[in-house]
């Protein structure tokens, strides 16, 4: 690795089950460091979910990121779920996000 930036690091938890968390490795670029994904896996290593994370920053600079949306996959059914963040104040803040239950089903909007 180029950069001596740790890729992942992985949780095990007493009963077996491990959490990776994937980091974005990538120099120079406004994402490095950023959650890329979190898997969790069983005590046999076999995958039961991932959640996969996608990020926005300002347009002219690439400052302030934020995520834009988390979507999480079960691994036994694929089924996934989704939450977007669709609008963000100049704090930060969020100020519009819609959650999709699994099967993608728009549950509610959260608006501010």
């Amino acid at each position: 690795m180029s950069n001596n930036l740790a890729r992942n690091t992985t949780i095990s938890e007493p009963g077996g089950t491990s959490t990776v968390t994937n980091l974005v490795t990538a120099t120079g670029d406004w994402k490095d460091g950023l959650v890329a994904s979190v898997q969790v896996k069983d005590s046999g290593g076999n995958l039961l979910r991932e959640i996969d994370n996608t990020w926005i920053a300002d347009a002219t600079t690439n400052a302030n990121p934020r995520l834009s949306s988390v979507l999480t996959t079960l691994s036994d059914t694929g089924q996934q779920s989704r939450i977007d963040f669709l609008q963000y104040d100049s704090n930060g803040c969020i100020l519009d996000q819609k959650e999709y239950d699994f099967g993608l089903v728009l549950k509610r909007e959260i608006t501010v």
